[in-house]
């Protein structure tokens, strides 16, 4: 729920338009329901198990694309 107050709140400051983040926004979460509240494209959406967490997270799409974003793909795919 906090995650939500405080995407809440960036979006008010930022002003975004409701398209630009159904557009421009991802998530990962394992709650569509919320990403489509949120107003992000849940085709937007890295999904993943709600049984992952602690060491098996670095496989999952919560591990996966931060590591991509941060040292590229090529990186991850090794």
């Amino acid at each position: 729920m906090i995650i939500v107050l405080f995407a809440s709140y960036l979006l008010g400051c930022f002003h975004f338009r409701h398209q630009a983040v159904a557009k421009h926004m991802v998530a990962v979460s394992t709650n569509l329901t919320l990403v489509e509240k949120f107003g992000i494209d849940p085709a937007n959406n890295f999904a993943f198990w709600d049984w992952v967490g602690g060491r098996y997270s670095v496989c999952s799409a919560v591990g996966v694309l931060p590591l991509s974003l941060q040292y590229g793909f090529p990186v991850v795919q090794k």
